[in-house]
């Protein structure tokens, strides 16, 4: 039990890795950063924000950087070790295991969604002068099936 625990907090750090490269592997049209914004890390707070919100000075925030810096160097070095490469790819592999099974699962289910059906169950049995409140109330918004949008279109034309 003990050997396991590096191997799960670098298969931890390899997600995160992952996750941070494939952000960085998106064209630039993408991300919608204003040029005028700096930040000291993607996703992260604006530098100008920090500074007027925390009232920090430029040598606090040289400082902040500097530690960035390192924690970037640290990821560096260790997505570059063969084993969490492997790792990496072992968490690609059980991802499309699940998700394949998650796919199984839901076409032997007949897409039966639990959730949903509850939903349904309640509105169902709402009064009609209280149906759309309870849309928002429920979360339920019922699909309206494509013919029945037509004819609606119709009714409208025809007026």
């Amino acid at each position: 039990m003990r050997n396991t625990l590096p191997f799960v907090l670098v298969a931890l750090l390899c997600v995160s890795g992952a996750s941070l490269r494939a952000e960085d592997a998106k064209p630039a049209e993408t991300k919608k950063v204003k040029k005028g914004e700096e930040r000291l890390y993607p996703r992260g707070p604006e530098v100008e924000k920090l500074k007027t919100e925390l009232g920090l000075t430029d040598d606090q925030i040289a400082r902040i950087k500097t530690a960035i810096a390192d924690v970037n160097k640290k990821h560096e070095e260790l997505s570059a070790r063969a084993e969490v490469k492997a790792a990496e790819e072992a968490v690609e592999k059980a991802k499309a295991a699940l998700k394949a099974a998650e796919e199984k699962e839901k076409a032997a289910s007949d897409n039966f969604d639990l959730n949903e059906e509850h939903k349904k169950a309640i509105y169902a049995n709402i009064p009609d002068d209280k149906k759309e409140k309870a849309q928002e109330v429920i979360h339920y918004h019922p699909k309206v099936e494509k013919k029945a949008k037509k004819d609606a279109k119709a009714e409208v034309e025809k007026k």
